[in-house]
């Protein structure tokens, strides 16, 4: 009698591995099908905008200053690996050799020849600051951003700057902002 409940437990042993088994196989299923990608890829864009704080003053015969206040869209891409040299220590000879050989690329063969280009408005005039000019600029600006927005792109990151040598007929003044946009490839 002995030997047959021995069976028995083993039996028993067995189908409970079995359950185990095929329930630990539904699950790792499940998870396989309903898990959600968490690496997502996501591809980048960059928009700049440009905007002059110098006064606009009157030229020869009655004219002003252009309008230098732009916004900023690249139109082609460029692949920073064709840019990118690696500096080492004792690359001096490395860097002589890749001149002989022509391998540097010139600037001009890496600027991009097609870009959007949005004319904004400068801050000042030569009368002094225009507020009507800031509201079209953010307007302008503000339109772009849900033009963007409409075909998938969300504001991920924004970084201002300003430049200027300072002075009062300091012809350099500008506000220099990037807007990085981001979606899922």
């Amino acid at each position: 009698m002995f030997i047959y409940e021995l069976n028995f437990i083993t039996f028993i042993i067995n189908q409970t591995l079995i359950i185990m088994k095929f329930k630990l196989f539904i699950t790792i299923i499940c998870i396989m099908l309903f898990q959600k990608n968490y690496s997502q890829e996501y591809e980048y864009k960059t928009i700049s905008t440009i905007e002059s704080v110098v006064k606009t003053k009157k030229l020869g015969l009655g004219g002003l200053i252009a309008e230098r206040s732009r916004m900023i869209a690249e139109a082609e891409g460029v692949n920073f690996r064709e840019t990118t040299t690696l500096r080492l220590a004792d690359q001096e000879e490395e860097k002589q050799q890749k001149k002989k050989k022509g391998e540097n690329l010139d600037r001009s063969e890496i600027r991009t020849k097609q870009y959007e280009e949005t004319l904004l408005l400068n801050f000042y005039n030569q009368f002094g600051i225009r507020f009507q000019n800031i509201a079209t600029n953010d307007a302008i600006i503000t339109s772009k951003i849900n033009d963007l927005a409409s075909q998938g792109w969300e504001l991920a990151f924004v970084s201002g700057s300003a430049e200027a040598m300072s002075g009062y007929d300091d012809p350099n003044g500008i506000i220099y902002t990037r807007y990085i946009f981001k979606r899922k490839k």
